[in-house]
């Protein structure tokens, strides 16, 4: 039997909306099998000690059934605090792909709002201390539109927080000038972590280069990776290595 209530959307409070990412292909087959099959699992909601009942963890769900004309959603209700709320959806969020920027937000809710350390937070969600301070990272330090490629997926988060921030930190403009050129073409981690070590060492000339034409600069530089050490050396280098 099953215990879980149905909820009025309209009375939802779905505050953390903006921090979701999903096709409209996903949202069409989400709402094909509710139409078929029905709702097979409830949304996670907290209702809080004003009684707002805020959405938690369902998003998608609520919007396939909006997109079916429904005005119920059936729930698990729970009842406690916002921040305790916050940290259930941030422990949930680590199960998504794509959730980096959204597990970032939330990070930064705790430690700002409700004033967790964030070794508070690493001992909570079982993580360590770095990788919180590399979510806090994305928001504190990346520009809007390059953060807005690590929550769509152009760029992983670990590229964003081990490439992406150290160089927004030197350049912004940089910083979206090579995302702008991970749209349209990928490079791997190796390829970004080998762009950032060049970047770092380059003078102003050859940096506006590399991130105005970052495809070329990881051909060139995968050729000399390849390319055996006496034609690295050329015919100098034979000559020194004779003598």
């Amino acid at each position: 039997m099953n215990n879980n209530p149905e909820i009025e959307i309209a009375h939802l409070d779905l505050r953390y909306e903006h921090l979701r990412l999903a096709g409209r292909s996903g949202l069409n087959a989400l709402a094909d099998s509710i139409e078929r099959f029905g709702q097979k699992s409830p949304v996670l909601v907290f209702r809080d000690k004003g009684g707002t009942l805020v959405l938690i963890d369902g998003y998608q769900r609520v919007k396939a059934l909006r997109h079916l004309g429904r005005d119920t959603v059936m729930a698990e209700v729970r009842e406690g605090e916002e921040a305790e709320a916050i940290a259930l959806l941030l422990s949930r969020s680590q199960e998504r792909p794509r959730g980096a920027v959204e597990q970032a937000f939330l990070v930064k809710d705790m430690v700002g709002r409700f004033g967790w350390s964030t070794k508070q937070v690493a001992q909570h969600l079982g993580r360590e201390t770095s990788w919180v301070n590399h979510r806090l990272a994305l928001v504190n330090d990346l520009p809007e539109d390059v953060l807005d490629a690590v929550r769509q997926g152009y760029v992983s988060a670990w590229a964003g927080s081990r490439v992406l921030v150290p160089l927004a930190r030197a350049n912004p403009e940089h910083a979206s000038c090579l995302v702008q050129a991970l749209r349209n073409e990928k490079l791997g981690t190796r390829e970004l972590a080998r762009f950032l070590k060049h970047y770092e060492q380059a003078n102003p000339a050859v940096r506006q280069r590399m991130v105005n034409e970052p495809m070329l600069f990881a051909k060139v530089s995968g050729e000399d990776a390849t390319t055996p050490a006496p034609l690295q050396r050329g015919p100098q280098g034979d000559w020194l290595n004779d003598l």
